[in-house]
């Protein structure tokens, strides 16, 4: 009968809430075992734009200088980002930097993509790769903003943007996370899209919510989701991976 149809915003909500948590189903029951996950989605380097790697300045070895970086996740909503003060450092450090305070735990490939160029990493073998690069030689040629991506499937692509180079002043710890927004996500949950979805689902109806949090721990073991940013906690990890 039309008197027992159910209507409003809180119906809507729920449908909302079903169609987030059938989209984390479908990806849980797509995934395959992490060593059988083919690797896709990786940017490559059309060999004319190697050109850009060999063309960078010197790199500025000046521990006097601080430079900014601001890393935020492409797509988050709300943003999730960090604010990080550290010296001239190589790309291959700074992907160390980047797992601690986004939370990672470098179980995945990763890559650096600046201006549609590919760095390489160490072990393929290239003549320039990203231990030799430094975060000063791309703030020297104007490079200020570029790309981070760790996890090829779920593909967690991370603007990066130097700020800034400024005079230290006084004794601070180097690497140190100075700010930031948004509890980072929990790897293996199928990207930034899925995650959000999940995300909306652990707000929707009890059943709704329910169904997530079983979604949730047969795919993590847990259901344990992080809510708050705790910057102390990833200064501590910063200290104990660089000092």
């Amino acid at each position: 009968m039309a008197g027992n149809k159910k209507s409003g915003p809180h119906v809507r909500e729920d449908a909302i809430a079903v169609v987030a948590a059938m989209k984390f189903w479908s990806r849980l029951s797509e995934a395959q075992a992490a060593v059988e996950i083919p690797f896709i989605r990786q940017a490559k380097t059309p060999a004319p734009s190697v050109q850009l790697l060999m063309n960078l300045p010197p790199a500025r070895h000046d521990d006097s200088q601080v430079y900014s970086l601001k890393i935020s996740l492409k797509g988050a909503r709300p943003e999730i980002w960090r604010r990080v003060q550290t010296r001239s450092i190589s790309l291959e450090s700074l992907h160390k930097i980047i797992q601690v305070v986004m939370g990672w735990q470098d179980a995945h490939l990763h890559g650096f993509e600046v201006q549609s160029t590919r760095i390489p990493l160490k072990e393929e073998g290239a003549g320039i790769d990203e231990a030799g690069v430094e975060i000063s030689q791309f703030y020297s040629a104007g490079y200020n903003a570029f790309q981070y991506t760790y996890d090829f499937e779920d593909n967690w692509i991370h603007d990066i943007v130097i700020e800034g180079c400024s005079q230290a002043s006084g004794e601070i710890m180097l690497p140190s996370c100075i700010s930031g927004e948004g509890a980072s996500p929990h790897e293996d949950t199928g990207g930034i899209h899925v995650w959000l979805s999940l995300q909306a689902a652990l707000k929707g109806a009890s059943k709704i919510r329910s169904e997530a949090k079983a979604l949730l721990k047969a795919r993590l073991g847990h259901t344990n989701i992080s809510r708050e940013l705790k910057i102390e906690d990833i200064n501590h990890r910063l200290r104990t991976e660089f000092h």
